[in-house]
Formats: structure tokens, sequence, C-alpha cells
């Protein structure tokens, strides 16, 4: 079990966790880019491989759940999964700004989760490794 970060409880917070699957190349290359322009320092990247069981990250976490999505946690425990995650990112980090206007879009509540749910299935495509066709080497 990974013991929980004590983040919340700092005077100068970090006020966000991202949980994501550190043996996915697509993952690691989205989390980078998430670190790379948060400028204010304000989203701890977390593999959630880092614990034995991904509940002691978050108490709601499944390994099923953290291996399909990436994850946002928040101050206060909440839990932001797959679109809505990448949506609330947008409102962290300013060079992502431009994007709360599509992502809030009306209709984007229906279509953004599943364009997301399109691309985590098929992330092997957008995947470096032109050896990796049928997802396995994300797990």
């Amino acid at each position: 079990m990974c013991s929980q970060n004590t983040m919340f409880n700092n005077p100068c917070p970090v006020s966000s966790r991202l949980v994501y699957d550190g043996r996915c190349q697509f993952c690691c290359r989205a989390v980078n880019f998430v670190k790379r322009w948060d400028w204010l320092d304000k989203i701890e990247a977390v593999d959630y491989h880092s614990c034995d069981d991904p509940a002691g990250i978050h108490a709601q976490l499944t390994k099923e759940m953290v291996q399909s999505r990436l994850h946002l946690i928040e101050q206060g425990q909440k839990l932001f999964a797959g679109f809505f995650s990448i949506r609330r990112l947008c409102l962290k980090i300013p060079v992502l700004f431009p994007f709360i206007i599509v992502m809030y879009f009306p209709g984007m509540i229906i279509v953004g989760p599943l364009v997301y749910a399109l691309v985590a299935r098929n992330r092997y495509l957008f995947h470096a490794n032109s050896g990796c066709k049928d997802n396995s080497c994300f797990r």
C-alpha cells in the first residue's frame, strides 16, 4: 500500500495530482507535456505503479480505472477521470487556457468522453514504438 501524500496539508501545496500509467509511453508523453507547461508547479504526476494498490492514492481508484484513463485528484480529494481530467487541466495550465472554450463548448460533455475513450482505447496507434500493435506494450 502506498502512503498517503501529505501535499494537501502542505502550506504551499501542489493543488492537484495527475495519476497515470507509467508503463504507457503515450501516457508518459502526455504527462511530460503537462509538467513542461505547468509553470506554476501545481500538478504532481503520480505513476500508479508506485503503489501496490491504487486505492492508496485515492480511495475510489482501482487498477482497472487507472489502466484505462488519466485521473486528476484535486484538493479535497475530488476525482476527475478521462476527458474531465483533461478539461480540468485546461483550467490549471496557462498555455492550455485557449482550449477552455472548446472543452466547455455545449455538447462536449457528451462528445468529449466518447473521443477520449476512442483515443484511450487506441492509444497504441499514437505510440512512438511502431512495434506495439496490440496495446500489450502498455501493460
